[in-house]
Parts: structure tokens; sequence; C-alpha cells
């Protein structure tokens, strides 16, 4: 019985590893059942077997890409005095556990399943882990507190700005460019944008 289970596992395994390097080569509409079954050494019979359909599978490898980027937890110190310091650390950790986790194709691929309601829609529209946009509105709102200007400034809107510019960046090099990779001066500037505007919305309320 065991035995029969390692073996189930090892094939759906690969079937699911066949098809994310399909999907990143390809993108979504490329891949097909036979090019499953090809790249993975197994019979279609066997990928019916493990999945429901084309969509079943795809739908699983996707879910587990993002899954996977969505566990890393992002340490941002809320109670720093350096804000200009803090969002610029919290920012290249981001980025950089973005890309290195999820290459522009996969995020490409990503966005074109999210315009998808029968592939893993709910999982690709977050490019910004919960905790991350919590920590840094905290950080923020200390700061506006310290500054005297929670009465003009919210600091969720502060946060999104500042997530929003960083993304943004990522999401159009993601549509226009998704084979290539973005350079370090390229996160240097989304990093310096986001953190710009954040501090320099703060000096102009003062």
């Amino acid at each position: 019985m065991g035995n029969h289970q390692e073996l189930d596992n090892g094939t759906k395994q690969r079937i699911l590893s066949a098809t994310h390097d399909l999907v990143l080569d390809l993108g979504i509409h490329g891949v097909s059942i036979d090019a499953i079954a090809a790249n993975s050494k197994c019979s279609k019979q066997s990928i019916y077997f493990h999945f429901a359909d084309k969509s079943d599978v795809l739908n699983q490898v996707l879910s587990l890409l993002w899954r996977n980027f969505h566990e890393v937890t992002f340490a941002v110190d809320t109670n720093c005095d350096d804000l200009h310091g803090e969002l610029t650390n919290s920012a290249e950790q981001y980025l950089e556990h973005l890309l290195s986790t999820l290459s522009l194709r996969t995020i490409s691929v990503g966005l074109e399943a999210a315009r998808r309601t029968d592939v893993a829609a709910t999982e690709v529209r977050g490019l910004v882990p919960k905790h991350l946009h919590a920590s840094i509105c905290t950080l923020i709102d200390r700061h506006i507190k310290i500054a005297g200007l929670q009465h003009n400034l919210s600091a969720t809107d502060l946060a999104d700005s500042f997530m929003g510019l960083l993304v943004g960046g990522v999401l159009w090099r993601a549509l226009l460019e998704p084979n290539r990779t973005i350079s370090s001066l390229d996160r240097q500037a989304h990093v310096s944008n986001a953190v710009s505007f954040v501090c320099g919305t703060l000096a102009h309320s003062g």
C-alpha cells in the first residue's frame, strides 16, 4: 500500500514539475495535455488519473508557486526611528524575494491566470503579502503620529501607494518584457521612488 502511494505521489510530482517548466517556456495557452505527457514521460491516462483536466494541472502548479511566495515572513521593525532606512530595507527585501522566487515570466503567467476564472485566479491577485502591508502601515502610522499628522494623512493610503509603486514597475516589466530580468539599477529606482514618495509626503504635510 505504501509503495503504491509513493509511486502515485512521484508520478503526480513529475507531472506538476513538467507542467511548471512548460508554463514558463510557453505560457498557459501554449500548454497541452500532449505536451505535459511528453515532458513528464507519463501517459495521458496517468495524467487524467491524478488530475481532472488540463486546467486542474495548471491550477495546482500556479497555486503552488504563489503559495511558496507568500510563505516568507518579512522582518519590518515597526518601532524604527529611521523611516527612510526601514522602508528602504523592507522594499529591498521584498523585491529580492519577489524576483528570486517568481521570475518575470512566472509573474506574467500569473497575471494571465488572474484574467481567467478557472486557473488559480484567487492565488495570483495579490503580489503583496498581507503581513508585509500591515507592518508597513504600522511603521508609517507611528511616524505620522510622532509628527502630529494623524488628522491629515492615512497610513493605509500611504502603505498602499508605497507597495503600489514597488509592484507597479515589476508588473509593467512582466507584461511587456517577461523574458528579461530587472537590473539592480532598476530595482534601486523602484525602491527610491516608493520611499521618496512616502517620506516626501510626510515632510510636506508637516
